[in-house]
């Protein structure tokens, strides 16, 4: 069997099975895992597949646009516990006497429980935090501008225009998929870009929110590198054995 096959052979699997181990690989193609262990890395390598620990898990293609992505709502569930990962390391990082920025997004919200009980001000455009967070201690200022209800969260000139009256300590910033090979991070909307560019310039320090789920996947939109925020917090299963520079490992 020549390479190309063994990988698409490969992809073919992982289509099945969703993840993969080298193990399991070897044994139906009749290779070494050695072999294996080659052609995840040149699948990976075309962004095909992200090798996690013992193996593989496919990704899959196309680009993640307005049109197809799900509603914030029924994103909520999606890899939760990997969030709830990451925002706890997120809350760690944040002290009293704060003033953050909490982007839109499913991955801030698991941040609530973790940072209620903290003397900080939060300033936001995410209507879920706008209305359902509750804290005797940290006060939350709502950012004005268009709604978009798919995401519930204010976007446009009217938001950037209100961000550039706060200084940040610290901005927490979400995106629907990042390559660590393009060193790219990247939306679904145009919209939502403007404000996340503009809250990393109001702050002394940008942090990236993210799990691996997104690692890979392609957004409609892109213009921040990941090498322009100080931080970023993902989970491990990235498919990567070391943290990447500047990423926070939970």
């Amino acid at each position: 069997m020549l390479a190309a096959e063994r990988r698409q052979a490969i992809l073919k699997q992982l289509d099945q099975h969703e993840i993969v181990t080298v193990q399991k690989l070897a044994a139906h193609l009749d290779v070494t895992p050695m072999t294996i262990r080659r052609d995840l890395a040149e699948l990976e390598e075309e962004e095909r597949c992200v090798r996690v620990h013992g193996g593989a898990k496919r990704i899959e293609p196309g680009v993640l646009s307005k049109h197809t992505e799900m509603d914030m709502l029924d994103r909520l569930h999606l890899h939760y516990e990997a969030k709830v990962k990451v925002a706890k390391k997120a809350a760690e990082l944040i002290q009293d006497g704060e003033c953050i920025f909490i982007d839109g997004g499913t991955s801030m919200l698991p941040l609530m429980p973790f940072i209620k009980d903290k003397a900080i001000q939060i300033v936001t455009n995410n209507l879920l935090w706008q209305t359902q967070f509750e804290s005797d201690r940290a006060e939350v200022f709502a950012l004005g501008g268009k709604l978009i209800p798919k995401y519930k969260m204010t976007v446009g000139p009217e938001t950037a225009e209100n961000l550039r009256r706060f200084r940040f300590d610290r901005a927490f910033i979400s995106c629907n998929g990042f390559s660590i090979k393009r060193d790219l991070m990247y939306t679904a909307d145009v919209d939502t870009m403007a404000v996340k560019e503009q809250a990393l310039r109001q702050a002394e320090t940008g942090i990236l929110l993210t799990d691996s789920s997104k690692a890979n996947v392609q957004g409609f939109y892109s213009l921040l590198k990941l090498s322009a925020f100080d931080a970023i917090v993902c989970d491990r299963d990235t498919g990567t054995r070391e943290a990447p520079e500047g990423f926070i490992l939970v």
